[in-house]
């Protein structure tokens, strides 16, 4: 399972993220990421969280967005997965 940790997502990672965001929310009935890490996403504010995607194949299987506080001392996660890809290890 390759894992990408990037900084600042691409355009073509932005839209499988916000597609899977989709996806997720649309079988759960609730949105898997808060408005923060939405808007963060989107580019408003611009953030230097660090971004993790997860592939099965080449389909995106889970996004997981890392959020430090200023210290570095203390860490927030957000995660979703796929609803194909969930209790397989992702």
């Amino acid at each position: 399972m390759p894992v990408d940790n990037v900084q600042r997502l691409t355009a073509g990672q932005l839209s499988e993220v916000l597609s899977l965001v989709e996806t997720a929310t649309g079988v759960d009935e609730v949105a898997p990421l808060s408005e923060q890490v939405l808007l963060a996403l989107r580019g408003a504010p611009a953030t230097s969280a660090p971004h993790f995607l997860a592939y099965d194949g080449t389909h995106l299987a889970s996004y997981a967005h890392l959020d430090r506080d200023p210290k570095g001392k203390r860490a927030t996660a957000e995660i979703v997965v796929a609803p194909p890809s969930r209790r397989r290890g992702f």
